[in-house]
């Protein structure tokens, strides 16, 4: 069995991050409009380009904050199927600087994985039996479970399990399905 944890929103706070980079207050608590849109852009009415303008500076990601449940999601994954089967399956952006500082925080939060990278905006690629994902975008879980891959979501404001986000369900509902992995 092994386990690719999503980085950007499962273990990096992104949207967090981007939101400072913004000066702009989070878009999603208390905004029901906004529940259930992965693209913060849209929530605010920017082009792409004036999104992503803030975030392309050396030192954003590797400036990043853990989630709430990063550490609880990567220690129990490492009990569950064994170091050399957990790796991080992220999505590199437009950035220049993406992957490198995405690289830099890795080994800064989880030396551990630092070994066990991949990045590819196909996910759905790397699925199959006896693989597992954890990841907050609902595209990614959907590709994921197509080529019969278990997918794991994280609850999150932005996805379509916002309720249990909004109910504060987050870490409690991760954390019961990774204890479901079969080895």
């Amino acid at each position: 069995m092994k386990v690719y944890l999503d980085m950007d929103g499962v273990l990096a706070d992104f949207n967090l991050a981007a939101h400072a980079a913004h000066g702009r207050e989070d878009c999603y608590p208390g905004n029901p409009s906004a529940y259930g849109e992965w693209h913060i852009e849209k929530v605010w009415g920017y082009t792409p380009e004036e999104f992503w303008a803030p975030l392309q500076r050396t030192g954003f990601w590797e400036s990043i904050r853990k989630t709430p449940e990063a550490d609880m999601i990567v220690e129990a994954c490492l009990t569950e199927v064994g170091p050399g089967n957990v790796a991080i399956l992220t999505s590199p952006s437009l950035d220049a600087f993406s992957i490198p500082g995405k690289r830099t925080w890795i080994s800064n939060h989880f030396p551990e994985l630092t070994e066990q990278m991949i990045f590819t905006k196909a996910k759905g690629f790397v699925a199959g039996p006896n693989r597992i994902l954890i990841d907050d975008c609902d595209r990614n879980i959907d590709e994921w479970s197509k080529e019969r891959g278990w997918a794991i979501q994280v609850p999150r404001l932005w996805n379509r399990e916002y309720p249990a986000a909004q109910a504060g369900l987050t870490q409690k509902l991760v954390e019961r399905r990774i204890n479901l992995i079969d080895v």
